[in-house]
Parts: C-alpha cells; structure tokens; sequence
C-alpha cells in the first residue's frame, strides 16, 4: 500500500510543516480580522514547498542553519508586518530602498514603536511555531538520513530529495527545477492579480484578506521585478501631474477661501512647529487635552478642515517644505534622497536673505535627513546629540528658542515635536519620568462618548495618548511665553500643524470616521492679532507658497516646482491628495475618493450632488492619471524646474 500511494517521508514532514504554517496564518488573521481564503491557502503551499525545497538542497550544516534563518525571518517580518498594519493599514512595500533601510536602523527603529501592537499571544504562538518548524525540519533530515528508506519506499522523485549525503548534479539541477516551477506556480498567479486586480482592491483591506501576507509579499516582488523607476516620455510627468492637478481644480469648481495678505515693513521671521499625532478629534473633545493650542485656533486664523498629504512625518516635512506628494508607497527619505530640490528653506536663503534652522530631539540618520534636510536648503541643523534622543518637547522648543534669538538674519525656524510620537503607554510615561523629568498622566476629564465607543482605543488608552498631548500643549505655551521674553513674538509669525494622522475609528459610520481619522489642527499665529475661521480644504502643499506670499507680498510668483496655492490667493484650488503606502485618497469642498495606488482602484465615497456615469469616470480616471504622474515625475527626478 504505501507502494503504491508513493508515501515518502518527504511528504509527511512537509504536510506537518503546511498544517504547522496553516494554523499559523489562520491564527494571524483572526486577530487582524481578516477572513482566511483559498488563495491565502495558495501562497502557504507554495512558500512551504519552497522552503522545503531549499531545505533539502544541501546536506551542509552551514546551509542548514541559513533556511533556518530564512523561515526565523518569515515569522519576524509577519510580527513587524501585524505591528505596521495595526497603525497604517497597511502592510510593508517590499522594495530595495527599505531593505537598505534596514541597514541603517531606520524601519527597525519604527517597528520598535509599535511593538506593543502585537498581542502577547501572538509573540507565545509565532515562537512556538517556528520552534516546531525547526524541529521538524531538523528531524526530517535525520529520518531521510537513514537506510530505511531503501526498503521502506520505491524510487521516485521524492527520494531524491530525501536522499543521504552529498547531492549529485542531477539531483540539485531536479531540486532546482522543482523550486523554479513551485515559484513560476506563484509568479504566475501574482502576475494575473496585479495586472486583472479585482473591483474591491480600492480598499487595501480588500486586497490584504485576499492575498494575505504571502501572497502580498509574492505580489509585491513581481511588481517590483516589472517596475522602472524611471520613464521616458515626450513631455515632463511633472507638467503633466501640475495639468491634472488643475483639471480637478476645475471640475471641482470654486476656490477656497482666503487670507487678506498682511504688509510687513521688514522681513518677518517664521517660525513652523510641526506636531507629531495630534489629531483634531482629540483637541475637539471637551474638556480638550490641548486647551492652550484651542485658545490659539479659536483667537488667530485656523483651518477647520487641514489634511495632511501622507501619514508618515518625514513625508510631511518634505511636502510643507517643497510643495509635492510623496510618492504612493514609501517614505521620501528611503526613495528620493538623491533626488535634486528647489524648497522653501533654499528659495528664503537664496532670495531674501534668510537663516534657517531646524530642530528635533531624534538621530540625524532616521528617514536620512542628514541627506535630505540641507538639499532642502538648511543651514542650521540640530539634531542628537546636541538633543538628547526623545528628548521633551517643552526644553527642546525652549533652547530652540534661545538659538533663534541670535540669529543674526531673518530667521525660518523649523521645530518637530516628539513627545507625543507612540507609543502611548506607561513604558513611555516611565521614560520621560526617568530621562526627561517630565511627568505625564493620564487624561481625567470627561471623554466624548463617540469616541469611546468608535475608536480603536479602548477608554483607558485614550486618556494616556491624551495625557501626551496635554505635556505637548504644556510645551506650546512655554514657547510662545519663551517667544516673548525674547521679544520676538512683535516681528515673528509661528505656523503650528499637525504631521499626519493617527489612531483610527471603526467604519460602522463610514463617513464620520473617516473625517475623524483624517482631520488636524492648523493655526497661524500674527504679530499683532488676527482671528479668522477658514472651512475650506488645506494641506501641507499650501504652507511653502503661502509663507513665500507672505515674505514676497504682493508680487508673490510662484515657484514653477509648487503644487500648492498660498491661502492669500483668491484661486487658490481647495482640494487635498493623500498618499499613505499605497492607499490613496482625495477630497474637496463636493465628495471623497479613496482607493489604492496598488491596485488601481478607486471608489467615490460621497458626494454632494449626484454623479453621472460618466461624471464619475472621469473623476476616478483624474485620480488615477494623478498618482501616477505625480509617482513618476518625483521618480524621474523632475521636482527641480529649469527657468
């Protein structure tokens, strides 16, 4: 009988190791709730098989111990992926630029924030998963070590990779086209479902329950593998993504409202202070956790509806300062930190006269600004360790302070907040008491009863991620009071914006979830007192233009390189593009679009008049040209445009 039904033990050790992986991912998805699929099943086949393969290949020890290491990085790069879909929705890009990062502690240093993402059950299960595959991969190669195979099994294609000592040509040029028709299995599949992707995939969710995080991954490297960064073409992609940009503009009619443009008889200076994670929903809750940045929105100009243009800070910083997206799927410091720039920094320096500084308590290399903050036109850069790494956001924005105070020109001060960076828990209030001397507690006062019942957060975690914010707000009120004993709040306009979203809603109500999760604070401080309320869509591609219009007054031109308008311009397009890891989405004053840049899929949400057919095609179409010749020209290194 087992004769005849060819039963190896290559076969039995490879179905344990398949039921070992099975129950894995069946287990990783039900704590993501996302549904377990025969697709998913697929790519579990096929990457077992290829394991298997791989394991059987050599009887070295020392080739031995790198499948291990191959199948010990498996159940890491899954854990680090759990922890990165928990706050992006997303799962990780597979491309070189972030395998480089890698090197450097960049995405590892990431990942570590969102540890505690991952359940400790899930820590205990991967362990005593991988434990189990190395186990029975180890005796898998003792038992197809013995000469009981000889009288136990017939020859067949299995013995010869269960077979003892050292493999003959034949049987590796066998192994290897077992392996190569095993993966071309999975290549071919992933070929049709990146070039025919389904209807649903306009929601990344969609995309990751059907693939699952093999099948991601598998698809992933065939897009990578058929990618060219760059394209040639008969006309630049950045004109053509500015072309498009002003299409919407058009189709969306109107244009937001406007600031009346203040005259300064000397060059103001400007300082920006950017907030890390500091939602609106958050600072909206009455009692709010922020009550000195409410007073200042609610006395000085302020932007109901500011989005942000991606959800990673680095990207945020790149598109305040320059005026374009980030790419759709990766930060701009893993991919573009060779590209040439024309930013704000560098236009005040060359054309005004302006020094410019930045300032944040984190390590000059993370998201590579040491490339990329002087190509942005700093001069001035403080980084660690003249901070202390994380260190509180309150003495940083005060010795900031003091060094703008000596600067011996008009001076751009650019300050990144960090004390509200996650996690939000008490490991982190425990560092600050220790390192910081700064104390954080828990939010008490009374919470929205829609938030605790919407957010992913439970009560609890809410009140530590609002006592975080409550120290940043402490450390917003110590700046403007530093500004004034240092005189220079009469000659200085200050810009306080958030970075990017953060913490989600569940979608039982799509549409207010939505603008929960995606609004964020914005105000302008004036030296001498102004107090507007602004409804209509801002984003960061407005700050650059605008703090130029400020400096240029009313011969203000600008830079052929900006996207953005200046809020003092009466045209000025009220739309806002967000790229976030391959999940887009668009908004201004009419409807909502969100889809996937992966998948190129895109779906209207809302909508305040009824759209036609082919009203709607057109719309979806736009988004679509717009990504990608945005995607391109940024790619093609076109940011810089010669006069």
């Amino acid at each position: 009988m087992l004769n005849q039904r060819k039963i190896t033990i290559a076969t039995i050790f490879y179905l344990i190791l398949l039921f070992l992986n099975v129950i894995y991912f069946f287990i990783y998805f039900s704590l993501l709730n996302l549904p377990f699929n025969l697709l998913q099943l697929f790519f579990i086949v096929i990457s077992t098989a290829s394991y298997f393969l791989l394991l059987s290949f050599l009887r070295h020890p020392l080739w031995q111990a790198v499948c291990y290491g191959v199948a010990f990085m498996l159940y890491i790069s899954s854990l680090a992926n759990f922890a990165y879909y928990q706050v992006f929705r997303a799962f990780i890009d597979f491309s070189l630029n972030q395998a480089g990062q890698l090197g450097s502690g960049g995405m590892i240093n990431q990942l570590k924030d969102f540890y505690f993402l991952v359940p400790a059950k899930l820590y205990w299960f991967s362990a005593i998963i991988f434990l189990s595959v190395l186990f029975n991969s180890v005796l898998y190669l003792k038992f197809s070590s013995r000469e009981v195979e000889k009288f136990l099994f017939n020859f067949s294609w299995w013995t010869v990779v269960s077979k003892k000592g050292p493999r003959s040509a034949r049987q590796i040029l066998v192994l290897v086209m077992l392996f190569c028709a095993v993966n071309l299995m999975a290549f071919g599949a992933s070929s049709y479902l990146y070039n025919n992707p389904r209807e649903t995939w306009w929601d990344l969710k969609n995309q990751f329950s059907d693939l699952g995080f093999l099948g991601y991954f598998y698809t992933q490297v065939y897009a990578k593998s058929g990618d060219e960064e760059k394209v040639a073409a008969d006309c630049s992609y950045f004109e053509q993504t500015k072309a498009d940009y002003a299409m919407m503009a058009d189709l969306g009619g109107g244009a937001g409202e406007s600031l009346t443009l203040p005259a300064y008889d000397s060059p103001p200076n400007i300082l920006v202070i950017q907030l890390e994670s500091a939602g609106s929903w958050a600072i909206e809750n009455n009692p709010s956790p922020m009550p000195y940045l409410r007073e200042l929105m609610n006395n000085n100009v302020s932007f109901e509806n500011f989005q942000a243009n991606s959800c990673e800070t680095v990207n945020a910083e790149f598109s305040s300062l320059c005026s374009f997206w980030p790419n759709s799927y990766e930060p701009v410091g893993y991919s573009h930190q060779k590209n040439d720039y024309n930013c704000l920094p560098r236009i005040l320096k060359q054309d005004y006269g302006y020094e410019s500084y930045y300032f944040h308590s984190d390590t000059p290399e993370f998201w590579n600004r040491d490339v990329l903050i002087p190509k942005w036109g700093f001069e001035n850069t403080f980084f660690t360790p003249y901070f202390r790494q994380k260190q509180d956001d309150a003495s940083v924005f005060s010795q900031s302070i003091e060094v703008l105070a000596d600067s011996p020109k008009p001076f751009f001060g650019y300050m990144i907040s960090f004390t509200s960076h996650s996690p939000h828990n008490q490991e982190l209030i425990d560092y600050q008491a220790e390192k910081n001397n700064l104390q954080i507690a828990p939010f008490k006062g009374k919470l929205d009863p829609w938030l605790i019942e919407n957010s992913e957060l439970s009560e609890k975690e809410i009140r530590l991620y609002f006592g975080f914010l409550r120290s940043v707000d402490d450390a917003l009120k110590i700046t403007f009071d530093k500004l004034e004993q240092k005189k220079l709040l009469k000659n200085t306009i200050v810009i306080i914006y958030n970075d990017h979203r953060y913490y989600s809603f569940k979608e039982d109500e799509q549409l207010a979830a939505f603008k929960a999760y995606n609004r964020s604070p914005m105000v302008i401080v004036f030296p001498h007192g102004r107090r507007q309320k602004i409804s209509a869509p801002v984003s960061h591609l407005d700050i650059a233009p605008t703090i130029l219009n400020l400096i240029e007054g009313e011969n203000y031109q600008p830079p052929e390189n900006f996207l953005g308008a200046s809020l003092f311009s009466t045209d000025r397009p009220a739309q806002i593009l967000n790229k976030c890891l391959g999940q887009i989405y668009f908004v201004n004053d009419n409807l909502i679009i969100a889809g996937s840049a992966k998948a190129d899929r895109y779906q209207i949400l809302d909508s305040k008049k009824e759209l036609r057919g082919i009203e709607k095609d057109r719309w979806l179409d736009l988004i679509s040209e717009l990504v990608k010749d945005s995607d391109q020209a940024i790619y093609n290194n076109e940011l810089v445009v010669e006069d």
